[in-house]
């Protein structure tokens, strides 16, 4: 559903990693299933969707045995802010995804 919004593509990108890491069962994610789902334009973008989210303070990047994994912070800050941007993802006035509509 995401994929289908009427928003740019690194919005979209940006949505379904938040969708992965906050809204799914787990606590983080392998990079490599950041990727899973995304046509090949969309997976372009990973790195500068990831590259948004860290700087904004939403992820952070470890190493667990020989993969990357993301891992969003322990603050529910964090968690309450990405349901509210997919809750409602066209009118949302987080500074997170206004970059990502401004870019």
């Amino acid at each position: 559903d995401i994929l289908r919004l009427d928003l740019p593509l690194l919005t979209k990108v940006l949505l379904t990693i938040l969708k992965k890491l906050f809204a799914q069962r787990g606590s983080g994610r392998r990079e490599s299933a950041l990727y899973r789902g995304l046509d090949p334009r969309s997976r372009d973008l990973v790195p500068e969707a990831l590259a948004l989210l860290k700087k904004h303070g939403f992820v952070f990047r470890t190493r667990q045995r020989d993969h990357v994994v993301w891992l969003p912070p322990k603050s529910s800050d964090y968690r309450r802010r990405a349901l509210a941007i997919l809750a409602a993802p066209i009118t949302a006035a987080d500074p997170l995804l206004t970059e990502t509509l401004n870019s």
